[in-house]
């Protein structure tokens, strides 16, 4: 029983430093990502072309047809990133969500 306790002490350890860790990570990218327009519509394709890598093989498509189906998705984003204002907007989203994350540790409220 006491060997249990200890191996679940561990986990949660090892969990919320992960967690710590990749909290970090994302808190530095919507950072650089908040600075400018360019950066942010960066982060939204590196993002877009992350959730459509994840995405299971369910109905037997092959790869290639996964990466075309990515390659013309690439190109409808970078299209909508062009519109005016599109990227402006991602940018104040991003500025926003660092502000919301800042929040906790901000002493006036």
């Amino acid at each position: 029983m006491v060997q249990i306790l200890q191996k679940l002490a561990s986990a949660k350890t090892s969990f919320d430093a992960k967690k710590k860790e990749v909290a970090g990570t994302a808190y530095a990218r919507y950072t650089t990502g908040a600075q400018s327009e360019a950066n942010a519509a960066s982060l939204y394709l590196t993002c877009l072309q992350m959730v459509q890598g994840r995405v299971p093989d369910l109905d037997g498509v092959t790869k290639q047809d996964v990466r075309d189906q990515q390659d013309r998705m690439k190109a409808v984003s970078e299209h909508n990133i062009d519109v005016p204002g599109r990227a402006a907007l991602l940018q104040l989203q991003l500025q926003f969500l660092v502000f919301t994350m800042d929040a906790p540790a901000t002493k006036e409220r």
